[in-house]
């Protein structure tokens, strides 16, 4: 009993009602251990259980006085200070020769630090969101964690049907293959897969092993799925990225070529500007030298009207050059020039 890890064990004496334990089986149920030889009331073998899962403790101890030979279960024990303690029991019925029970026997092992690990896996898996399964190829059931089950969008079982989860795989190869045969590593596989709840597309995963125990053994494909669609969608981003980088690069590169042509452009325009400020500032003097020869010839010849009639040629022509040059002398400026009145007298008070 030590060297097997048994953490108490019973012996249920049915005609006489009477329940005999040892003292590991009577210290994690609250069993008094001086009950001597003629053992304690049977209801104490349900001193210590969780008041949750007394009931089908109840139903499964039932059983095995009304017929059942084999008692197992796992359930929770309650100590005083409030711990608390997994168990599996196993027990038997042994029946006379009327064929009516006359000891209920078994034993329990203590098995919480095995439940704690299991919930830390349990935890592991939903926080990851990794579903596990064990498939036995030529079987139509599949054993799967209640994960796997939350990934395809599927009632949580232990079982589900072989056919049913490969019918939910919209592209790729099948979840469950029982092609695969070689022990060793199960093939990688990706698959988009629609959840039977939503309709909605997801993007699996699968990992594993196809395990032999030996040579006569069934052939096991023991895995996990997880989901991969943000993978997937981020794959897909930077190969459209890179897909349109090139045409991207070009068009920069157009946009700064199209950029440095304007600046060329721009600056051509200024040196333009300054050329034509300065050619503009000495035409006008030489037309306000002609304009002002003109003024002074035209009463000369007042009684020439062949003559007059050049001036007046001359100084058009002249005046028509100083319009050019003030609209050069704008454009040098790089703003338009506007004519207005002034108060000459008013100017040159100012001045003064």
């Amino acid at each position: 009993v030590n060297a097997a890890g048994i953490a108490g064990t019973w012996d249920w004496d049915i005609p006489a009602k009477r329940l005999h334990v040892d003292d590991r089986f009577a210290l994690l149920n609250g069993i008094e251990q001086t009950a001597g030889v003629d053992g304690v009331p049977t209801g104490a073998f349900f001193n210590r259980v969780h008041p949750q899962d007394r009931p089908r403790v109840r139903l499964a101890v039932s059983g095995i006085l009304n017929g059942a030979e084999v008692f197992d279960r796992e359930y929770r024990l309650q100590a005083p200070d409030g711990a608390i303690h997994w168990v599996h029991a196993r027990g038997r019925c042994a029946y006379g020769a009327d064929g009516n029970p006359v000891r209920f026997t078994g034993v329990l092992v203590d098995i919480s630090e095995q439940k704690r690990v299991g919930e830390r896996l349990r935890i592991a898996q939903t926080a990851g969101r990794i579903g596990t399964f064990e498939y036995v190829p030529g079987f139509g059931t599949v054993q799967v964690s209640p994960q796997f089950c939350n990934l395809l969008g599927v009632v949580p079982a232990e079982t589900l049907s072989v056919s049913a989860v490969n019918a939910l795989v919209a592209e790729g190869g099948p979840l469950l293959d029982p092609s695969v045969c070689e022990a060793g590593e199960l093939p990688y596989a990706e698959m988009r897969v629609r959840r039977a709840d939503t309709g909605e597309i997801r993007w699996l995963a699968r990992r594993g092993e196809v395990m032999h125990e030996d040579a006569s053994a069934e052939q096991r494909h023991v895995g996990v799925v997880y989901d991969v669609t943000a993978t997937k969608a981020s794959e897909v981003a930077l190969r459209e990225l890179n897909d349109t980088l090139e045409a991207r690069v070009r068009e920069a590169i157009a946009e700064r070529e199209q950029a440095e042509e304007q600046l060329r452009q721009s600056q051509k325009m200024e040196a333009v500007g300054q050329l034509t400020g300065g050619i503009a500032h000495d035409f006008n003097n030489l037309l306000t030298a002609i304009l002002g020869s003109l003024e002074l010839a035209g009463p000369k010849v007042a009684d020439q009207p062949r003559v007059q009639r050049l001036i007046e040629n001359a100084r058009g022509a002249a005046e028509r050059g100083a319009s050019l040059t003030k609209r050069l002398l704008s454009f040098s400026r790089a703003h338009d020039l506007q004519a207005r009145a002034v108060d000459v007298n008013a100017l040159i008070d100012g001045m003064s």
